[in-house]
């Protein structure tokens, strides 16, 4: 008959590992804040880009799955995938899914409060925080720009990307003073287009010419008091 040995001081290393295990897989679930989940909207911040509205929508909670959706303008899309969370931190990597001049990156909110998260969003890769904001709860009918409600029509800029000369429309439910530029990703003002008072309900066409500016990514700024919209336009030569 064989006899075994017990050896404590295996057992005991062995009955530490696999709590710590339980507490690990535990941690991480039961700190995933579900209620998250919902639709956020903000104005953030891109390094040398400016500032634009974005729109989180958080459906699902799982680890490892789809999440929800996030929009940029313009008519900028992107799928989440939720990766991971440590304590009030919860990640998601992004796959933009429309959109052109956009890339894929990664996503970490903290919640601030019931209504209020910190959005931050890396590239490239994860590596860098390249814009920021605080990001609050939304009702699915309350979800629009405040700031642009009597932005009644724009059409986009036409074509987009552009080579010498692209347009736009432009109807205001009110008349509206506002001015109109086109700025690069440093902020600077390069072509001025338009500045004065726009008529309610009337179109308005404007034009983007690019004549000395060099191929890239560009900034359509439309500013007035009630109106404040920011497009992407690529110049291709």
């Amino acid at each position: 008959m064989i006899k075994s040995k017990f050896k404590p001081r295996l057992f005991l290393q062995l009955f530490l590992a696999g709590i710590t295990c339980i507490l690990i897989t535990s941690k991480s679930y039961s700190q995933i804040d579900t209620s998250l989940i919902g639709e956020w909207y903000g104005i953030v911040e891109q390094v040398n880009f400016g500032t634009y509205e974005t729109r989180m929508k958080i459906e699902n909670l799982t680890l490892n799955e789809p999440s929800g959706q996030t929009e940029y303008p313009p008519d900028c899309e992107a799928d989440n995938i939720f990766l991971e969370n440590i304590d009030s931190l919860h990640v998601f990597s992004e796959t933009i899914t429309l959109g052109f001049g956009c890339a894929d990156g990664r996503v970490e909110i903290y919640k601030l409060d019931s209504d209020t998260i910190q959005w931050n969003w890396y590239f490239p890769n994860g590596t860098e925080v390249n814009t920021f904001g605080k990001l609050t709860r939304q009702t699915s009918t309350a979800i629009k720009n405040i700031e642009n409600e009597n932005l009644q029509y724009f059409s986009g800029i036409i074509p987009n990307p552009m080579s010498n000369e692209a347009k736009f429309h432009l109807t205001t439910k009110v008349n509206e003073k506002v001015k109109i530029s086109l700025f690069d990703l440093n902020g600077k003002t390069v072509f001025s287009i338009f500045e004065g008072e726009l008529q309610s309900h009337r179109e308005n066409t404007f034009f983007i010419r690019s004549q000395g500016l060099v191929s890239g990514m560009y900034l359509l700024g439309i500013q007035g008091k009630t109106i404040n919209r920011h497009e992407r336009v690529m110049i291709v030569k």
